[in-house]
């Protein structure tokens, strides 16, 4: 997304009251690294899945969500 990264969007969705506790799933190509490890715990990220895509990880975290 031109200007902003999906955990700032993420961020800015969770400002109002009726979202703070709406599951939210990533797909990302940087979960790797701390730092944004450390952002997605700050905006409770439910669960993530690293691109490339594993199939198996990937309905993982659908259920996860889903539960």
């Amino acid at each position: 997304m031109p200007g902003m990264d999906g955990l700032e969007m993420l961020t800015r969705i969770r400002r109002k009251v009726i979202n703070r506790d709406t599951p939210a799933f990533v797909l990302t190509t940087q979960a790797r690294d701390s730092e944004t490890k450390a952002r997605a715990g700050l905006v409770r990220v439910t669960a993530w899945v690293v691109k490339p895509l594993n199939p198996e990880l990937l309905l993982r975290g659908i259920r996860l969500v889903l539960s």
